[in-house]
């Protein structure tokens, strides 16, 4: 397990899962608090397939529709998303409270703000 302090005050760990291949998973939280509980998503919303930048735009759009502390999981299998969903988090407020990759298919819940 590799944790390393951001300069946001969150901590970023990588759980390698055993049997899975190299599948990683990602889990952002703040520093002061215990694991988030994602098992709650309101609405899931599938961007497999869409390049930069409609994965993040799609992902906009259905935030604007929900209610402030609503879960969003967005599916989608553009790699520059990992990046675009991180730095929208960070200037948005919307908090990621979990970042997932698997052979290709990445993984996100925003937390509406």
């Amino acid at each position: 397990m590799r944790c390393r302090r951001g300069l946001d005050r969150t901590i970023r760990i990588s759980v390698p899962q055993v049997g899975s291949g190299g599948k990683h998973v990602y889990w952002l939280l703040p520093s002061h608090t215990g694991p988030s509980d994602v098992s709650e998503v309101d609405q899931i919303l599938d961007a497999s397939g869409l390049t930069c930048p409609l994965p993040l735009l799609k992902a906009k759009q259905a935030l604007n529709k929900l209610e402030t502390g609503a879960v969003l999981e967005i599916l989608c299998t553009d790699s520059s998303s990992v990046r675009d969903f991180r730095v929208f988090s960070e200037q948005s407020g919307h908090p990621l409270l979990k970042s997932e990759e698997e052979e290709g298919h990445y993984t996100y819940w925003l937390k509406k703000a």
